[in-house]
């Protein structure tokens, strides 16, 4: 039965080998379980054109309330009339006063907030720089981890940021607070992220912890040469494209990018309206493969 096995075998093996299904290694074709030639397709040439790139950016992100605020003494007095811990006041609201040897001085609340903690009691003599009480604002962020290599998209300050809360209200603008790395450790350097901050509307309906879809524009150019991203070697500043003159000859150029919205990539230098590159960079198109034009 063994042997009756590996006959049938080598029969079915002999015929998937003739019929092309499967060919001998080492003959320019592809073994059973290789990997077909990414660049099995004959790239095509297009041509360089005028048009408007709008780069953004998309980020998963969450809402958090603002930190904590101490309120600080400013001078040396006795403590009058503090608020209870729980009161809820406006930004300007006053939250102690302050009897000092050159008269009363009333401390304000910075936002609005609600009181969390109040550490000086009437009478209480404080000296500068003492904490007084801390509040709890009644403000949201958004805060948003970038990852490293994204922040080749980000051209400069975010012109934009848009904020759609997940199964929520209506998207809604997000005003920049910072963007950079929200943490630094000598010691931990790969574990202090890139952050973006923007701070949540005062009339919106928001609450810690809810996930939040981040649109953040981060350039945008009319009318600039561009040509498909798939044409360059290289994503940034500079690259490379095969370009194709009007005999069909070929020759590697180097260009410098600016740009890209993920499609389109800004090309600033190297190139012309009407140049002719190849739709894939010069390292992955096929030896030999002719070019095609695109319709």
């Amino acid at each position: 039965m063994v042997a009756f096995a590996l006959v049938v075998g080598i029969i079915v093996l002999a015929s998937l080998v003739a019929s092309g299904v499967i060919r001998p290694v080492g003959q320019g074709t592809l073994s059973a379980g290789a990997t077909a030639d990414p660049g099995g397709l004959a790239p095509k040439v297009v041509s360089a054109m005028r048009a408007d790139i709008r780069s953004v950016v998309v980020l998963d992100g969450v809402i958090v309330a603002d930190p904590p605020v101490p309120i600080k003494a400013v001078a040396r007095g006795s403590v009058i009339a503090p608020v209870p811990a729980g009161t809820s006041v406006a930004k300007d609201a006053a939250l102690l006063t302050l009897r000092t040897a050159g008269g009363e001085v009333v401390v304000r609340a910075p936002v609005d907030a609600v009181v969390t903690e109040v550490r000086a009691v009437e009478g209480e003599e404080v000296t500068i720089g003492a904490t007084l009480a801390m509040l709890a604002p009644r403000a949201y962020q958004v805060v948003a981890r970038i990852e490293p290599t994204l922040l080749y998209r980000f051209y400069g300050s975010p012109t934009e940021i848009v904020a759609k809360v997940q199964k929520g209200p209506a998207p809604f603008p997000c005003q920049l607070i910072s963007l950079g790395i929200a943490s630094a450790s000598d010691a931990r350097p790969l574990e202090a992220p890139v952050e973006l901050r923007c701070r949540v509307p005062s009339d919106q309906r928001v609450f810690a912890g809810v996930r939040v879809d981040v649109g953040v524009t981060t350039g945008e150019a009319k009318g600039v040469v561009a040509i498909p991203v798939t044409a360059v070697e290289g994503q940034v500043d500079q690259g490379f494209v095969t370009v194709v003159d009007s005999s069909g000859a070929r020759q590697r150029r180097a260009v410098r990018l600016g740009l890209s919205d993920g499609v389109l990539v800004e090309v600033t230098d190297g190139l012309a309206v009407g140049d002719k590159v190849l739709d894939l960079p010069p390292s992955l198109f096929p030896a030999g493969a002719q070019p095609t034009h695109a319709p």
